[in-house]
């Protein structure tokens, strides 16, 4: 039986035991599943209370024609949130201020200044170095559709998707400025609102007002600031890391299990799979000494271990620790160190998430990987390719879900994490970005479902961006419903005035204008009162309708794959809707 190990390393943020992990085994085995069977699939578990004991999955593949063609994916948790404690709210703020500002600029350059060039003068785009590192050859500004034997390919955009897909870019684009430029703009009042001992001058109330923000802004970029700036905090989360990572690569912990259970014979692949901040953590521990001395080591007798670790990057918090380190400070220079040698990094980033704002920057994938050959003019730089590949990859296309849809998106994202995995010749082998064949592993349909997966990636697309312009036509219509009803709405709910067909909304012979205050902070707001309740009022309305949606379709999936007969989902949809219009009538006519 073959035993492939995985260690899951999560973001910032107050992630809870076990969470994270748990977010990548259910996508996982749902996608293993659709390739072996789900009668083929088993999921064996563990989350331990105790805080110092590992959380850990284990994914059984079977052959029932040939057992010993049987895999087992080991997986374990390196879950470092609890291992230090955020700076102080000076350290972390001031971190903070000059993050935003280089956010913004990557904003400007990667999500606007990009999609220009790639609409207008994509030749221009193809001289960026971070569109060619470890991007294969035939791949570049407008790469072409995905076809068979191409593992690391992007798929071309056609003329119509391409102009559709590119008034979507410009919106999202726009919206990413101004949400960087009113971020800006608000943390340095808040920087000096915090440093300022306004606690001690102001009632309690202030001083709980104060605290919150700290807290708030200390669990988002608290983390980041401390993984990146203080020696110790890093030291001790990438020590969970490779406590995660002995028993998968030291000789002592493989030569122990084997005297135990004599059918394990080692780890034939180990991939370690990070996201967000733990990208700099996970790097942090496979640069050190103690990971490269267990690759060094010889394997037990009877057993099997890599030369070489895989080391998927999803979003990667990377990108900014590179771009707000000192080059002046010898600590920081310290930290970036060559890996190239025993790693293999395939980094994945979506088009609008926020965090890594593009492409690794190519002088961090020099530092860490190696000078690659193509990024040079032709001849000046010889030897292959560093092992690295860098994807581009479409998870909803929207900024507010890009981080956290990189698991769901099985077309580009899985595909490949499985590919990393079940390839065994990349235990010995580079990871290299012209590779054309998928992996080879002995689970009947494993293969297949790797190459259907990837090649469907320009469907993903497609429905990705039908679903982004039903959002934006969605949007569109709030903001038409804004301009053009939010008075008359707001006088309606507020139960001064009628609209449409309704009569004047009240509750039991009470209205909201009883409750609404007239005064906001000592500040009259009756001339703009009425179309502040209807501006809240219509995206309320919006997404009560949008969410009742989404209740209807997942109720409709549980009752079609029932098999029910013809008049069962009658009823129960019938029911339902027979519910929310007595609730609403009751709502709307007293």
């Amino acid at each position: 039986m073959l035993n492939r190990g995985i260690v899951i390393v999560h973001g910032v943020g107050e992630a809870k035991k076990g969470s994270y992990i748990d977010s990548f085994v259910e996508p996982l085995a749902t996608f293993l599943s659709k390739a072996a069977g789900f009668e083929n699939v088993s999921v064996e578990a563990r989350n331990p209370l105790a805080s110092d004991a590992t959380t850990w999955a284990t994914l059984h593949l079977k052959d029932p024609a040939n057992p010993k063609n049987s895999e087992r994916w080991h997986i374990r948790e390196a879950w470092w949130a609890q291992s230090f404690e955020p700076g102080g709210a000076q350290s972390v703020l001031g971190w903070g201020v000059v993050a935003a500002f280089y956010m913004l600029v990557m904003t400007l350059k990667y999500v606007l200044w990009r999609n220009i060039l790639r609409t207008v003068h994509a030749r221009t785009l193809e001289k960026w170095s971070s569109e060619v590192q470890g991007r294969p050859r035939d791949s570049r500004a407008r790469p072409s559709p995905i076809s068979a034997e191409r593992v690391w390919l992007i798929p071309g955009a056609r003329v119509w998707k391409a102009a559709a897909d590119t008034v979507v870019w410009a919106i999202v684009g726009t919206t990413y400025l101004v949400l960087d430029v009113v971020g800006l703009a608000i943390l340095l009042p808040v920087y000096l609102f915090l440093l300022t001992p306004f606690a001690g001058l102001f009632p309690k109330q202030v001083g709980a007002i104060q605290r919150k923000l700290i807290n708030l802004l200390i669990s988002s970029i608290g983390d980041q600031q401390a993984i990146t700036t203080r020696r110790f905090a890093l030291s001790s989360c990438s020590d969970d890391v490779s406590r995660a990572l002995w028993p998968m690569l030291s000789s002592a912990a493989i030569a122990s299990r084997h005297k135990t259970d004599p059918e394990f014979t080692g780890f034939a692949t180990v991939t370690v799979v990070a996201h967000s901040g733990g990208c700099v953590v996970s790097y942090d521990a496979l640069a050190s000494e103690q990971v490269q001395r267990w690759l060094a080591e010889a394997p037990p007798d009877g057993c099997t271990k890599p030369k070489r670790v895989n080391w998927v990057t999803a979003g990667s918090g990377l990108n900014l620790a590179w771009r707000m380190h000192r080059a002046g400070d010898e600590q920081d220079r310290a930290f970036w160190r060559r890996i190239e040698g025993w790693v293999n990094w395939l980094n994945i980033y979506a088009r609008y998430d926020p965090v890594p704002q593009g492409p690794p920057p190519s002088k961090m994938v020099e530092a860490m990987m190696g000078i690659d050959p193509e990024t040079r003019p032709p001849g000046a730089v010889t030897g292959p390719r560093p092992p690295y590949v860098n994807l581009r990859v479409a998870n909803t296309d929207f900024a507010a879900t890009d981080h956290f849809g990189y698991w769901l998106n099985a077309e580009e994202v899985l595909s490949r994490v499985v590919q990393v995995v079940a390839d065994d010749s990349l235990s010995t082998t580079p990871l290299s970005p012209e590779v054309r064949g998928y992996a080879t592993s002995t689970v009947p349909g494993l293969t297949a479902h790797i190459k259907d997966s990837v090649e469907a990636a320009e469907t993903h697309r497609a429905k990705v961006l039908r679903d982004q312009i039903v959002l934006y036509l969605g949007l569109t219509l709030v903001i038409v419903g804004l301009i053009v009803a939010a008075r008359a709405m707001g006088r309606w709910l507020l139960g001064s005035d009628t609209f449409l067909w309704f009569d004047e909304l009240s509750f039991a012979g009470h209205t909201l204008d009883e409750v609404v205050p007239t005064k906001l902070f000592g500040v009259p707001i009756t001339k703009v009162r009425h179309w502040g309740v209807g501006a809240l009022g219509i995206p309320f309305l919006g997404l009560t309708l949008v969410q009742l949606a989404r209740l209807v379709v997942c109720l409709g999936d549980w009752v079609w794959k029932r098999g029910m007969p013809w008049w069962g989902p009658v009823l129960i949809f019938g029911a339902f809707a027979g519910v929310i219009a007595a609730l609403a009538a009751a709502i709307i006519l007293n």
